[in-house]
């Protein structure tokens, strides 16, 4: 009876062992199957977060922010490229670059994130949620449309003499541009019928520009004119022999005028036929100042000023000092000249048309 009873104590043993292993491997596989499917759902629940995408826009705006220029969706004008917008973009996203989600304009299928530089919003990003299932009721969410902020424009203006060329940006500039004509220069009828074209302003104007303006402009000779206030001059440079030939003149006149000189001295000067010798010829000075000797005292003589390429004009001023004048205190009168003296290019020859009080 001893014998029989270890045996079954032996076999029951070895029962127990088997059903406890075959509990304890169905347990393991179900924890492994449970941490396989708890570890899906969490892969899964990482993968759905919206931040994934504007994450990601982050990490663009840092490394290559050129790649999000056409976003701003800008229309240039045609005096300006894509190295405007570069500049524009650089400047708006200065400083650190931080996202922040708006509640108020976010729903659970589209999220709106306010981007923002130096503590101001300067795009929105919005995330969509897409069809693509990730298992377990969660979705991918995609980045959806980049809204920036309207950007600035302004609009210039220049005005040019209708005889130049006129450049904005290195771009010559349309007549399709021209906003105002102004009226012909007054001073043009000096010339006396040798000016074929007198000039007159025109004022253009541009607008759309999301950079600076760079405004040049040349007269038919490709002489560069100055910009002052909006405004380009007429050309204006060196001429040694205008120069000379201006003050020549006027201080012929000035001496005759005061009978130190002859008309036949002023009279070479002059274009034939003009009005201005038959007004030099009826000029008579009833107070003639008596004098020992005279100089021209603290000359200044202006640039040549090329109206066309035959016709210029020339500033002249200078103190007329005569000496041994009785009737002053020091026997000194001075008189301060300040003239314009228009010349004009006949054959090879520059003569004078008019000369004319500043």
């Amino acid at each position: 009876m001893k014998k029989k009873t270890g045996e079954r104590t032996k076999t029951g043993t070895k029962v127990f062992r088997a059903v406890y292993a075959a509990l304890t491997a169905l347990l393991a596989g179900t924890i492994i199957i449970g941490l396989t499917l708890l570890w899906n759902a969490l892969s899964a629940y990482e993968k759905s977060d919206p931040e994934i995408p504007i994450k990601a826009l982050m990490e663009q705006f840092e490394k290559e922010k050129s790649l999000l220029i056409k976003s701003l969706n800008a229309k240039l004008n045609e005096f300006e490229d894509e190295s405007i917008l570069e500049a524009y973009f650089d400047k708006l996203t200065q400083g650190k670059i931080t996202y922040s989600r708006n509640g108020k304009k976010s729903t659970e299928d589209s999220i709106v994130y306010g981007i923002k530089a130096d503590g101001g919003t300067i795009a929105e990003a919005e995330v969509l949620k897409t069809k693509i299932s990730l298992g377990y009721g969660f979705y991918e969410y995609e980045l959806g449309e980049i809204t920036f902020g309207e950007i600035p424009t302004h609009t210039y203006s220049v005005t040019a003499p209708d005889s130049a060329r006129v450049f904005c940006n290195g771009i010559m500039i349309s007549s399709g541009y021209v906003t105002v004509e102004g009226e012909i220069y007054p001073e043009s009828e000096h010339f006396r019928g040798f000016l074929k074209a007198p000039p007159r302003d025109l004022t253009y104007t541009v607008g759309g520009f999301v950079g600076e303006a760079e405004f040049t402009a040349y007269d038919g000779q490709g002489n560069g004119l100055v910009l002052t206030d909006g405004v380009f001059s007429l050309a204006q440079k060196e001429d040694t022999e205008l120069s000379e030939l201006a003050l020549n003149f006027a201080q012929s006149y000035s001496k005759y005028v005061v009978n130190d000189g002859h008309l036949s001295t002023a009279a070479e000067f002059l274009a034939p036929n003009m009005p201005f010798y038959a007004e030099l010829k009826g000029y008579e000075n009833f107070w003639h100042n008596w004098h020992t000797d005279y100089a021209f005292l603290d000359t200044q003589v202006g640039e040549p000023i090329f109206y066309d390429e035959n016709c210029v004009s020339v500033k002249v001023k200078y103190d007329h000092v005569l000496y041994g004048v009785s009737s002053s205190e020091n026997g000194e009168l001075h008189s301060p000249a300040d003239y314009t003296v228009y010349l004009v290019k006949i054959g090879e020859k520059w003569k004078v048309t008019e000369l004319t009080l500043n």
